[in-house]
């Protein structure tokens, strides 16, 4: 009998061995969260074989943080001509590269990397300014591919960047995209919504924030710490230079998290919750599953 145990136990722990490694490399720390919830109403429905997210926030949950791979494949919008302006093309020659090591750099904390397995140009003037929501779902047919997350760069768009929640694809103005704002977007494709989220869910509600808000409990109540974008597209925001919250009303958002309209030199952290979701979703959604990098 306990020859027929050993066995037994040899061989989960050499299949989740084997599944642990198909990531990009082998981790042995591990991740306690020790938030605790009343209520348990998952946002999505968990599968039999990974947690689900709420398991994420039980008292004394324990999960060994696997590190997640994800494929990136860029798209460079330029006209019907093949060309750019000659600022954005400055800002984006050669550096595509430099886009995944700013996502790599937010979200190496959290044991998510990324990797570029291409890039191509769609030449279509249509696209250089992304006015409106029915631009959008239409670039992001364009060479879809579905074994990554892609990213488009664009010249223009009144919001600087948009990501789908939660999805493969997301666009992001050129200028921008080496900045936290890719992360930002990024943090959308994940299934994360705005820490000041209000229009789709209403306002953040004491005892209701999984119905309510960004769906996220430990993120502070937010009234949107973006001030205004200008007509020459910068924005404006309610931090200091010391990221400082400076708007005068009774909220006290977190200034550094990726998912606000803080100023991206602020963006440094997700909070537990949001990154358990993030992690979650990764594993269980398939959209997300195809862009997992096994290699």
């Amino acid at each position: 009998m306990k020859k027929s145990i050993v066995l037994i136990l040899s061989l989960v722990l050499i299949s989740y061995s084997a599944f642990t490694q198909e990531f990009c490399k082998e981790d042995s720390t591990y991740l306690s969260i020790k938030s605790a919830i009343g209520e348990e109403k998952p946002y999505f429905v968990p599968t039999p074989i990974l947690p689900s997210f709420f398991d994420y926030l039980k008292p004394n949950f324990v999960e060994i943080p696997r590190p997640i791979c994800l494929n990136i494949f860029f798209h460079i919008v330029r006209d019907d001509n093949c060309n750019q302006s000659n600022a954005i093309d400055i800002k984006l020659n050669g550096t595509v590269d430099d886009i995944i090591d700013q996502l790599n750099h937010d979200y190496a904390q959290y044991k998510i990397s990324f990797k570029k397995i291409g890039e191509d140009f769609i030449d279509d003037s249509r696209y250089i300014n992304m006015k409106t929501h029915l631009r959008y779902n239409a670039l992001f047919k364009k060479n879809l591919q579905i074994n990554a997350i892609n990213i488009y760069l664009v010249d223009r768009a009144p919001d600087r960047g948009t990501g789908r929640i939660p999805s493969n694809t997301l666009f992001i103005i050129k200028s921008a995209a080496i900045s936290a704002i890719s992360s930002h977007e990024i943090g959308h494709c994940f299934g994360l919504y705005h820490t000041h989220e209000a229009s789709k869910f209403s306002p953040e509600e004491m005892g209701q924030c999984y119905h309510t808000g960004d769906l996220i409990c430990d993120t502070a109540p937010d009234s949107n710490i973006l001030k205004e974008i200008s007509s020459s597209n910068k924005p404006e925001y309610y931090v200091d230079i010391n990221c400082n919250y400076t708007k005068e009303d009774d909220f006290n958002p977190d200034t550094h998290n990726f998912m606000s309209y803080t100023n991206p030199n602020c963006m440094s952290r997700f909070s537990y919750e949001q990154i358990s979701r993030i992690r979650y979703n990764i594993l269980n959604l398939p959209v997300l599953q195809a862009a997992i990098s096994y290699e």
